[in-house]
């Protein structure tokens, strides 16, 4: 890894991870972060269209969610198998991902970071249990973010990647 990406990962490490502190200690006396994890997942954005002014259900549910199959051969060459994964969830051009699975985040990072390894990623703790930065230099991939926390009895992650 040069000097230049060592510098990148760390600085992006300590950035996030500050946030991830102040949000954490602002939210953590009220619920606030499991709240936001919570409406991350359960497709909140889809959910407002169809609640009319009164509160009431309008209209059919459209189906939120992407299907593993349409994931871009690169997310798999590159940074996990997303096979069998829940709720999955992504950008247009797949550069934040997130999925849930019944398990709990501890598991789901051991299961990450081991796929990230395998794959050529060199990986750094962030100081905030649960999330990882890794920079990598071959590939289409440079650098990518995760999160893992349990909410519900479900382990949420979300992934995001710097690809070119």
């Amino acid at each position: 890894m040069s000097g230049k990406q060592a510098r990148r990962a760390v600085g992006a490490a300590l950035a996030i991870s500050g946030l991830c502190a102040v949000i954490a200690v602002t939210g953590s006396a009220t619920g606030a972060v499991e709240d936001e994890v919570r409406r991350s997942f359960s497709g909140r954005a889809y959910a407002e269209q169809l609640i009319d002014a009164d509160g009431e259900m309008a209209g059919e549910t459209p189906v939120a969610g992407r299907d593993v199959r349409d994931a871009p051969p690169w997310v798999e060459a590159e940074v996990a198998d997303l096979a069998g994964v829940e709720e999955l969830r992504a950008t247009d051009d797949w550069s934040t991902i997130g999925f849930s699975r019944e398990t709990d985040a501890t598991v789901e990072c051991e299961w990450l970071e081991d796929q990230l390894i395998r794959r050529g990623w060199t990986l750094a703790k962030t100081g905030v249990e649960g999330t990882l930065t890794g920079v990598k230099e071959e590939g289409r991939c440079s650098w990518l973010w995760f999160s893992a926390t349990t909410v519900g009895g479900r382990a949420c992650v979300v992934i995001q990647v710097l690809a070119r």
